[in-house]
């Protein structure tokens, strides 16, 4: 769901800018840093069984340009660090990759094996996830970590790479507000943006979008802000509310999610 998402936001605003793709304004060796916060108030039904827990997630990531052609441009994603929060049952854990100690824990060791992983992602002038290699499984699945979100997301194809975006050359189209809907199969989004500021440097751009799919819905608010020179995304604030049915190792889960998220990438 969160992967179609991004994929149906992303076409709105293509549409609405126009077509034009990213020209990459970048050189192999070029790196960034990803810092991303998570906040998220979760409910977990099974049957007649309801957990209730909060968490907070901060992870950092290394983003490095590999390889530039006219067609495809390869980027290694290494995430550095990982702190995590959870509270439930009125107890709380912390866990912090600069100081694992328990060899025990399940989600110690899916930090300490994300560490350790350098993910190769393939991207077309569009943004768009062509392939993926090296990239990240928990395996076996843990249902306290794929509910909670006790770690950052995977990426998968087809898809948007956060930080690349379509370029905004076109943003006289966003001078009024506008909705654009879309269907693929079962799975419907309505969203609507507009153009909340534009300086000579960068692009804010507000949206709201509501999703609905087979088991699934999505309200989602939020607004990102681009650099008009090179089209890459500097900063993304998104409020949302999500209900989910899911089934994990053969049992059927209702999830409830409310979530605040912040993203920043900075030029190193």
């Amino acid at each position: 769901m969160r992967n179609l998402l991004v994929f149906l936001f992303m076409s709105a605003i293509n549409v609405a800018v126009g077509q034009s793709s990213v020209v990459f304004s970048l050189r192999a060796g070029d790196r960034f840093m990803q810092e991303t916060a998570i906040n998220s108030n979760v409910i977990i039904q099974q049957g007649n069984n309801t957990l209730p827990l909060s968490t907070n997630l901060h992870f950092t990531r290394l983003i490095t340009v590999e390889d530039v052609s006219a067609d495809v441009c390869t980027f290694l994603v290494k995430t550095t660090r990982v702190i995590d929060t959870i509270t439930y049952s009125g107890k709380q854990a912390s866990y912090h990759s600069d100081v694992l100690s328990d060899t025990s824990s399940v989600v110690e060791k899916a930090i300490q094996n994300l560490l350790r992983q350098t993910t190769r992602l393939y991207v077309n002038p569009q943004g768009v996830i062509l392939a993926v290699d090296n990239e990240f499984v928990q395996d076996p699945p843990d249902t306290l970590i794929r509910f909670a979100g006790l770690l950052p997301g995977s990426f998968d194809t087809p898809g948007i790479f956060g930080f690349l975006r379509n370029s905004l050359e076109n943003q006289d189209a966003l001078k009024s507000s506008r909705i654009d809907s879309l269907t693929l199969g079962n799975n419907r989004t309505s969203t609507s943006f507009s153009l909340l500021s534009k300086t000579d440097q960068t692009t804010t751009v507000r949206f709201q979008e509501v999703y609905v799919g087979e088991g699934s819905s999505l309200n989602t608010n939020g607004a990102f802000d681009v650099s008009n020179a090179t089209g890459l995304l500097r900063e993304l604030a998104t409020k949302s509310m999500a209900v989910e049915n899911y089934i994990l190792n053969g049992v059927n889960y209702l999830i409830s999610r409310s979530t605040a998220k912040m993203e920043v990438f900075i030029k190193l």
